[in-house]
C-alpha cells in the first residue's frame, strides 16, 4: 500500500513569499523515503514547482495547484504525467467578462495571478478588496466559487476543489 501525506503551503510548511524553513526540508526529505509528498495549494503549479527546487532531494513529489484545477504527478519539471480540470466555455466567458470589467474598473491597480483555470485578483492596495469583492459578486451564479483572502479574491469553478483533486489524485 502507498502512502501519501498532503502538505498545504501558504503560511503552513512556509509562509508567504518565504522559503520553507532548512529544518523542514530535511523532515520533508526523511518522509518522502516512505511516503509521497503532495504540496496542495491555491497557487499554480508552476509557482510551487519553483518554490520547491530547493528541496530537490525529497523523492515522490506531486502538487496540486489552483484549489484542485490542476494535478501535477513527479518532482520534475515538466512533471511525468499532468492533469488539468477544463474550463467549461460557458464559465471561460464569465471570467473573461469578470477579468475585462475589472481591469476597466481598476487598470494597473489590481495583478491576476498567472492561472491556468481559477481567476486570481490581488490588489496593489488592500483597501480594494472589499471593493473588488463586491463588484464580483455582481457576476457569480452557481456555477462560481469565490474567495475572498485577506490579499486577494479568489473565483474558480463550483466543480473544482482541493478534495476532488486528492480523491482523484488517489
Amino acid at each position: 500500500m502507498n502512502k501519501v501525506l498532503l502538505f498545504d503551503i501558504d503560511d503552513t510548511i512556509a509562509y508567504r513569499n518565504k522559503r520553507i524553513p532548512d529544518k523542514l526540508v530535511k523532515e520533508l526529505q526523511k518522509l518522502s523515503l516512505k511516503y509521497y509528498i503532495v504540496f496542495v495549494s491555491g497557487k499554480p503549479s508552476c509557482y510551487i514547482y519553483g518554490m520547491l527546487r530547493q528541496v530537490e532531494y525529497i523523492n515522490k513529489i506531486s502538487v496540486i495547484g489552483e484549489n484542485g484545477a490542476t494535478i501535477s504527478i513527479g518532482s520534475n519539471f515538466p512533471p511525468e504525467i499532468y492533469y488539468k480540470y477544463s474550463l467549461e466555455n460557458k464559465l471561460n466567458l464569465q471570467f473573461s467578462e469578470i477579468k475585462s470589467n475589472l481591469i476597466k474598473r481598476h487598470g494597473d491597480n489590481i495583478w491576476f495571478q498567472p492561472n491556468e483555470i481559477n481567476l486570481t485578483i490581488f490588489p496593489k492596495s488592500i483597501e480594494l478588496i472589499d471593493d473588488i469583492y463586491n463588484y464580483i459578486l455582481n457576476f457569480i451564479d452557481e456555477n462560481i466559487i469565490i474567495y475572498k483572502h485577506s490579499d486577494s479574491v479568489e473565483i474558480l469553478p463550483a466543480y473544482i476543489n482541493k478534495k476532488e483533486a486528492v480523491l482523484k489524485y488517489l
